[in-house]
């Protein structure tokens, strides 16, 4: 099916992104991408979007991954996608505030998506999964016990989690606005 061939560079990148290879990953994302649009997948365009704005984070092309953050974040709202979609934000959102520096922030939209994913019963991948326990690893190590557990609490669900994505990091209101 077309959707199918769509998503598999997507899936392809994933596994590239999963194993350290960010620049790969990008290219085979901008390849998915171009495809989901082409055949009018709003929902896969959205997905595409939080992908990128993950490496593009990881590759510290920040401006770049803020544009796809908001991309994604208004795709998904646009298929009132409230599960996965609102969860990879979150994380993708965290990616981003780690890129920038906004470590509590980070570990917020972490507990976030956690939280969310268990209302709507929606785990992790198990690559994923590895990549978040490392992040959070290294964010308890620079944020220290007491700030780090202060940030946990913090976690919340629904729009106010997802507020965070555009008021935190993206520094935007309107990102998140319907």
């Amino acid at each position: 099916d077309v959707r199918g061939i769509a998503s598999s560079p997507n899936n392809s990148a994933q596994v590239d992104r999963f194993q350290g290879d960010l620049p790969a990953a990008l290219g085979k994302m901008q390849e998915a991408l171009l495809l989901r649009e082409s055949i009018k997948d709003t929902w896969g365009v959205a997905g595409s979007h939080v992908n990128l704005a993950a490496v593009q984070a990881g590759l510290c092309h920040l401006a770049e991954a803020e544009e796809h953050l908001r991309k994604a974040v208004a795709g998904f709202r646009t298929v009132n996608d409230t599960k996965l979609g609102f969860c990879e934000s979150l994380e993708a959102g965290a990616d981003l505030a780690m890129a920038q520096g906004r470590h509590a922030q980070a570990v917020e939209l972490l507990a976030s998506a956690q939280l969310r994913r268990d209302e709507v019963g929606s785990p992790r991948s198990p690559l994923l999964a590895r990549t978040v326990d490392e992040h959070l690893q290294t964010l308890r190590g620079v944020l220290g016990e007491t700030a780090f557990e202060a940030a946990l609490s913090r976690a919340t669900t629904g729009d106010a989690a997802l507020a965070r994505v555009g008021v935190a990091v993206l520094g935007d209101r309107d990102a998140v606005r319907h």
